[in-house]
């Protein structure tokens, strides 16, 4: 007797071209604390920010023609004066203006914010290809901003009261299952979970 095993997925094809493109910030997620990958990595406020690509359509899961979203992570800092973190690059490109280390933001200031934006492609082992989400610039002067063409998403780890706040399904199971392995959610002894590219490989819409 013979058994058929499930037939392994094809790998994962890159939906958005390894090149600059114009963006607009389609929300963000926070994701809380989150541990260092490595047992003497110090823990550290990680955010997503959500990329919408007016230039690359992709199929919704209703079958509507839309913008691809990526996701990327960030360290939740503006980092020193001499090394700039990516955040504030990002803060930087989409709000065409000079930050600091000690300049306070919010990321909501972000939403609906053009500026450019280079992706580039990671392979995996296995052949799959992951998009991330590098160096970011403001757009050029006179250039026409693009509007956000889907429902922003924003997802803040607590409420107003200071409640963790249930992350919804639409964040998908990776996203919700990194949230929950927050220090927020469960503590300091929390193990890091990390998947190839950590950015995103769907459009949650």
């Amino acid at each position: 007797m013979k058994f058929q095993g499930e037939k392994p997925l094809p790998p994962r094809k890159a939906q958005v071209p390894a090149r600059t493109h114009v963006v607009v910030v389609a929300g963000y997620v926070d994701l809380g604390t989150q541990p260092g990958f490595k047992a003497d990595e110090p823990a550290k406020q990680r955010l997503s920010l959500i990329f919408e690509f007016p230039s690359v359509l992709v199929t919704t899961r209703d079958e509507r023609r839309m913008p691809a979203w990526l996701f990327q992570d960030y360290s939740a800092t503006m980092g020193s004066a001499k090394k700039p973190s990516n955040l504030r690059k990002v803060f930087e490109a989409a709000l065409n203006v000079a930050l600091d280390a000690n300049s306070e933001y919010d990321p909501r200031d972000l939403v609906g914010r053009a500026l450019q934006v280079k992706v580039t492609h990671d392979l995996t082992d296995t052949g799959s290809e992951w998009e991330r989400v590098g160096d970011a610039l403001a757009l050029p002067e006179g250039f026409a901003a693009p509007a956000l063409k889907a429902a922003p998403l924003i997802f803040d780890l607590r409420d107003e009261q200071g409640e963790l706040v249930e992350p919804p399904e639409r964040l998908g199971e990776w996203r919700i299952k990194k949230i929950k392995q927050s220090i927020e959610w469960s503590g300091p002894k929390a193990a890091s979970v990390a998947r190839p590219g950590d950015s995103a490989d769907d459009t949650p819409f």
